[in-house]
Parts: structure tokens; sequence; C-alpha cells
């Protein structure tokens, strides 16, 4: 960080490569200084895309410029865990894209190679940074839901998954790492893991739905490729109710709405009047209820972008107070969320 700037490169030129490039322009901290990839021509093409300046060339070679103080792993989810310990072998913090792994056990091999080379690194699960998400923890922090007793998340996008899946895990590992790492932000560790889902005839999961017991909360959370979901997710608890409107990783709109108590007072209508007045009060109650999400406290939680940039503002704090994982997405919770991942893996038929 010579220039006060973390030099970061990219590894990889797929599609969230070029998302996160296009999001560094946002970034307080942080420039892209380096591409790198298999393939030479597509590292020059993107280098050039971001800056005439910088440098491009094969993944290895990046690894050791000394411009370079952390790399982005953007490459095939397979190869994620190989990446991130060739950048922790050359010293350099690892941002790596999620999944951080493809197993549970393979995750933990990369954080323990960091830990013993004293070496930075995080999963790029950009979504518990976004000002939506951040904001949303705070509510539920501050009490002001009460007992937090539900986590309610899907997302689905439509995807055959014979072009974006080199593995079985396919929409859950894709995308169902999204309503899962949340899920732990906001409920702690798992308990309990049920699991179902749909395979295609090559054995990819194409939709998963995830029943997760955190403690006395429980999670239900769905991904999927077959078809495309609300991309929502709301908090439950006793004492009100959180909507993050879509999509839920960068949602740009909170609704908050006070619930009543379990337990509380009630009024007790008699109906004099025999049946018609009761159908009437019935209704107007109908009513009333279906006023209620109208009375709801709306939260704008407006980003820049698409919202990649905020995790690598974290990274860069991190690093310059000297630290080796993030207080936001620890090391155990990209664990945590593989473990989950795994388990279900087994259950879904």
């Amino acid at each position: 960080m010579a220039s006060g700037r973390l030099g970061i490169a990219v590894i990889g030129t797929g599609a969230i490569a070029r998302r996160f490039a296009a999001d560094m322009r946002y970034s307080r901290n942080a420039r892209i200084v380096a591409v790198g990839a298999r393939d030479a021509e597509k590292a020059r093409v993107f280098a050039r895309a971001v800056g005439q300046t910088v440098f491009h060339g094969s993944i290895e070679a990046v690894m050791t410029l000394p411009s370079v103080d952390a790399v982005y792993v953007a490459t095939s989810n397979v190869v994620h865990a190989a990446h991130a310990r060739c950048a922790i072998a050359s010293g350099k913090a690892a941002l790596v894209e999620k999944p951080f792994a493809i197993t549970a056990d393979e995750a933990e091999d990369v954080c323990s190679f960091a830990r013993s080379k004293g070496v930075f690194v995080m999963e790029a699960m950009w979504a518990r940074f976004t000002p939506g998400i951040r904001r949303l923890k705070a509510i539920c922090e501050s009490g002001e839901l009460g007992v937090i007793r539900r986590v309610h998340a899907e997302i689905g996008y439509p995807s055959s998954g014979t072009s974006i899946s080199d593995t079985k895990g396919g929409a859950l590992l894709d995308l169902g790492v999204y309503p899962i790492s949340l899920a732990q932000h906001l409920l702690g560790p798992p308990t309990r893991v049920q699991a179902s889902g749909r395979r295609n005839n090559a054995g990819v999961v194409m939709r998963a739905e995830l029943l997760i017991e955190h403690g006395d909360a429980f999670a239900s959370l769905s991904s999927a490729w077959d078809a495309e979901a609300t991309n929502r997710l709301s908090i439950v608890g006793d004492n009100g109710v959180v909507e993050a409107q879509s999509p839920l990783f960068s949602p740009p709109l909170l609704s908050l709405r006070r619930t009543r108590r379990p337990g509380s007072v009630t009024e007790r209508v008699s109906y004099p009047a025999g049946i018609e007045a009761g159908a009437r009060i019935s209704r107007l109650r109908a009513i009333k209820d279906g006023l209620r999400p109208l009375r709801a406290r709306r939260v704008l939680t407006l980003f820049e972008g698409s919202g990649l940039q905020y995790q690598v503002d974290h990274m860069t704090e991190c690093l310059r107070a000297g630290r080796q994982e993030s207080p936001i997405i620890p090391l155990a919770d990209s664990c945590r969320t593989l473990r989950i991942i795994d388990e279900a893996m087994t259950q879904i038929s």
C-alpha cells in the first residue's frame, strides 16, 4: 500500500470479475493494478478495459508483483481454494469469491494454511457489507424486533446449470451460499440442518429447500435454478417484522412494522345483532389486517454500483489494523456455510 491505496490483482476474467472491476471505481481505499488469467489474450483485454497502466499476465506472474497487496480470486469454483493457497504462499492477502471452496474440509485447509503463514484471507461474501444488510443487522441487534424467531430467504435465477455448474452442488453451492451465510450472520451458528430438493439428470442440484435451526430460531432458506424467485429476505421477531426487498444480497429498501407480542390482550367482541354483525366485524378486521403492511416504516438503503466495493474497503481496513481475518465474515462462518451445504447435499436425492 505504498501509494496509500490497496493494490489488487484480479484473478479471472468472467462475469463476476467484470462486475468487481466496474464497482472498484467506487472504492475509497483500493485500486486494481493487475489482471491474471490462464488465457493471456483475455487478461490483456480485461486489463486494458480497466486502465492503460494495469499489468496483465499469467496467474502466477501477477502474484509476484510488488505493487500487488491483495488478490481477488474470481476463477471457477473448483479452483478457488487452489488459487487462494497460491496467493497466500506468495504472501498476498486473498479475497476469495464465494463459494470459498467446494467442501468444508477444503475451506478449513485454506484457513489453516493462511494462519500458518500469517496472511489475511476472507470470503468475498459481499452481501454482508452492503448498506441494506448492514442496516438489517443493526435493526436486529437494536432489539426493535424483540427476540428473533425466524428468517425467511429465497433466491432463484433460471439456469440450465450446464454452462455454469462445475460441481454437483449446482444452485445450492452457487446461490444457496447467500441465504445460508446471511442466516448465520443474523442468527449465529446452526444447530441442525434439514434439506430437500431436486437434481437434474446429471445429478446437479437445481433446487434446494433448507430448514436450519439456530438455537431457538429457525431459518427457512430456498435456492433455485429452475425458476425465478422473489429474491427477498424477511426477519420475524416477537415484536416486529423487517423485510428486505429484492435483491436480498443488496436490498435498496427495508420495510419495518411492529407486530403484536404473543399473549398480548386482544379485544373481546360479542355479537348481539347476530351473525350478520359478526360478519361485518370480521370483514373490518380483515381490512385492518390488509392495511397493516401499508403502515410499515420504509428505510431506504441505497448503494453505489452493484455493491461489491464495500467488502474491499472493509478488507483494507482489516489489513491496516493488522488483522488476519474479518470480524464481519470470520473464516469460521465460511467453513460452517460449506459444512451446511455438505450436509444438505447428502440429504438431497
